[in-house]
């Protein structure tokens, strides 16, 4: 930005245009792909490949990118004195305080911000419920049921239909992870994922009821992921019921930096919430995932090799 003028109307603009153009090169290589090819089996693959692609492009610029948007409608207010030595009311972004919410060209960006909206934090978690109940009865399919099978075992026939099935092979990347009975939890992730982020954003920035509001809604996810346990391994279950208990200590930490810096706490005796062991755990809880995670993959390879 020293070298280049840049504002966040640049920023909304690159983050949101860049993934749709590259979503609309994986889809037209992909079609065109597919349509060289003679083989109604190579076709298909091909397409399924580009349309992974498309898939996996989207979940990982969904948060990012619907973050951004709704920034653009997070306004400020601050009070300051005109010329004339009078009040007045001035509405700025919060994101970029040098850009005025009542000026032309932030008029002029809001039609633009609003289609993105519907782009990324309402299309894409509308697209993939669309594409999931369609292809519900395919992705968690009915099968006979005999009353001495277990839920698991029900399970683990539904998975053994799911993927013999190769008219869903191209959302693969929507379910292959969980199990049929949760075959929607893509979508909840999407939720949940913008909840904690840009929904945040419009509740009182950096203050305690931004906190609370993020560990009410940490503590209610991870109460669903315990309960549903969704994914088909085990192992993922418990890493990520451990990613969202981190989460929950983050923001417990957070409350814990603003209480921190209250006037009161300033030399107040008994304070732990200071010096190198409290540093300590601040990075311990930043690294939880990554070590658990790397742990298992480590046990999980002795295994095999055994």
């Amino acid at each position: 930005s020293c070298m280049v003028p840049y504002s966040f109307f640049d920023k909304l603009f690159v983050s949101t245009i860049f993934p749709i153009i590259l979503a609309a090169i994986i889809l037209v290589v992909g079609k065109i792909s597919s349509r060289l090819r003679r083989d109604p089996a190579d076709q298909r693959a091909a397409w399924i490949y580009a349309y992974s692609w498309f898939l996996l492009l989207t979940y990982v610029v969904f948060t990012g990118a619907s973050t951004t948007v709704l920034r653009f409608f997070n306004c400020v207010e601050y009070e300051s004195r005109d010329a004339t030595g009078s009040l007045e009311t001035l509405r700025v972004l919060q994101a970029d305080h040098s850009i005025s919410c009542d000026s032309p060209s932030y008029d002029a960006w809001t039609g633009y911000a609003w289609v993105m909206v519907l782009v990324y934090p309402i299309g894409i978690p509308l697209l993939y419920m669309c594409e999931l109940l369609y292809h519900r009865k395919a992705i968690n399919p009915d099968v006979d049921a005999e009353a001495s099978l277990t839920q698991e075992e029900l399970q683990q026939r539904k998975m053994e239909v799911r993927d013999g099935d190769a008219s869903i092979r191209h959302l693969d990347f929507l379910f292959a992870e969980y199990e049929p009975r949760c075959y929607l939890f893509v979508v909840f992730e999407c939720f949940r994922r913008l909840a904690l982020t840009g929904l945040l954003i419009f509740i009182y920035p950096g203050s305690a009821t931004q906190i609370t509001v993020g560990l009410f809604v940490a503590l209610i996810t991870q109460r669903v992921l315990s309960n549903s346990n969704p994914y088909i391994e085990d192992a993922d279950d418990y890493l990520a019921n451990l990613g969202q208990f981190q989460i929950v200590l983050v923001f417990l930490a957070s409350m814990v930096l603003l209480v921190k810096r209250m006037p009161e706490q300033d030399g107040a005796p008994g304070n732990l919430f200071k010096g190198p062991l409290f540093a300590f755990v601040l990075v311990m809880i930043g690294l939880m995932s990554l070590l658990v995670t790397a742990c298992t993959l480590i046990i999980e390879y002795c295994d095999v090799e055994s």
